[in-house]
Order: structure tokens, then sequence, then C-alpha cells
């Protein structure tokens, strides 16, 4: 407590800043979000994607570390290249995107920035089930149209590409048979 009022004998403790004694205040940072209580800012503040970066960067449960691997690898939803990275990472950004497979195409998925603090209805997705160029073209079209991330257009591109050569099936080879003597 900065006002320096206490029940106990203990001598009041001095308020670190020159702010009056209403301003003292508990920052709280949780989901993404700062709550500031007692504050003329008084509410909730969305926290900034580089503040969220660095509190969750070397400590959180999607990440996979190994003893000689320099980049630690992440398993969390909407991270294109499972790298944990500030640029690729999925949970603190606004706008971040997910290609996951289905039956015969992929399922693209990504947060809407207006809704980034209500998470059931944050998340849009679209099956995309047509040829592989078709496919691309409109998955590219749905990045550009939207004005999405423009950083992450290339590695959605590549991870729709190997989802779609990772569907494709695979002809058996007719073996020739030898010609019968009569």
């Amino acid at each position: 407590r900065c006002d320096g009022n206490t029940a106990s004998s203990r001598p009041p403790t001095p308020c670190w800043f020159s702010w009056p004694p209403s301003f003292c205040c508990l920052v709280v940072v949780s989901r993404g979000f700062f709550s500031i209580g007692n504050s003329p800012f008084s509410g909730k503040m969305a926290a900034s994607a580089h503040l969220s970066w660095m509190i969750i960067r070397n400590n959180n449960s999607f990440l996979v570390k190994k003893r000689c691997i320099k980049k630690h690898f992440s398993t969390e939803p909407h991270n294109l290249l499972n790298i944990a990275s500030f640029r690729y990472n999925g949970l603190v950004h606004k706008k971040s995107i997910d290609i996951a497979p289905v039956d015969k195409g992929f399922k693209v998925s990504w947060k809407r920035s207006k809704a980034a603090h209500k998470p059931a209805s944050c998340y849009v997705s679209r099956t995309i089930k047509s040829g592989p160029r078709v496919a691309l073209f409109r998955l590219r079209r749905l990045i550009r149209c939207n004005k999405y991330r423009k950083d992450l257009t290339k590695a959605a591109l590549r991870r729709a590409s190997a989802i779609l050569n990772s569907q494709k099936r695979t002809l058996k080879v007719k073996k020739s048979r030898p010609k019968k003597s009569d």
C-alpha cells in the first residue's frame, strides 16, 4: 500500500512514485490483457504483442525444447512454421492464420482483430476443397483481400501446398508380366 495507513505498528512504507495515494495500483496481466485497479485507467487494456511475447517466450506449455537445437519449436495453434518466435506466434498477435488438413483439402482459420478479447467468437474458419492451383489462389486472395498480415502469406502458401501434396493419392505401379512362351 502506498498511502501508509496500516493497522499494525510498522512504520509506513514509502511510495516509490510521486503519484497521489489513490493512483497506486496493482497491475495484473491475464490472457493478454492488463487489469489496472484504483487508477484513472481502471478497466481492461489490451497488452501489446511485444509485452505478451516477453512474458511467454521462455516459459509456456507449447514450447518444445531440445538440448542440441538452438531454435525451440512450438506446438501452439495459429503458428504456421511451429517455430517459437515473435513473428510466427499465434497467441500474442491480434491477427494470425492457421491451416489444418481436412479430407481432400485444408481448413483456414484466422483471428478477427476486432473480437480479439472474445475467445468464443474471434476465430473464423473456411474449408477449401478444390484442386491445388485453385485452392492456393483462393488462399492468396483471402489473405490479400482481407488486408491480413502480408508477412505470413508465403508461409501460409507453403503450408497449404505441403498439406495438398501429402493428400495426393499414390499410383500403384503395374508390374509387367513376361510374355507366355508357346
